[in-house]
């Protein structure tokens, strides 16, 4: 999802259009997801070579810091992000939900399968877990 520090929008309680989003934020990258901006554009119906433009950081808390930071806007994920959402700190400045259809597995030796440590962590990993509405 994109976000940006809640000061980097203190001058508009508004929410971004993606065209404002596209012309008004610096667009932070993930050098691991290069595409990212790009794919999230096509998927919101817009195109333009600006998507690419903006500085790259190798890893993600050097992204997140960088949108603590004030200098610009990142696709971030939620469990990254979300006591900084909670406090406002970090803001969503364009409602825009996109379905990537990325998803992660959890996998295990069928042997395995009775541990109580992996039904505990199973658990945990299940709770935690967001399932996405239907949009």
């Amino acid at each position: 999802m994109p976000v940006c520090s809640g000061s980097l929008l203190a001058m508009s309680d508004q929410k971004l259009s993606v065209a404002e989003l596209l012309t008004e934020l610096p667009l932070l990258h993930q050098s691991t997801r290069i595409t990212g901006w790009e794919e999230w554009f096509a998927l919101s119906g817009v195109s333009s070579p600006l998507v690419n433009n903006g500085p790259r950081f190798d890893l993600l808390s050097m992204l997140i810091a960088a949108v603590r930071s004030n200098l610009g806007v990142a696709l971030l994920p939620r469990f990254a992000i979300q006591h900084d959402l909670d406090s406002g700190d970090m803001v969503i400045p364009c409602d825009v939900p996109i379905r990537t259809g990325n998803r992660f597995i959890m996998t295990w030796q069928e042997e395995k399968s009775d541990s109580p440590h992996l039904q505990q962590f199973r658990e945990w990993l299940l709770a935690k877990s967001v399932v996405p509405q239907e949009m």
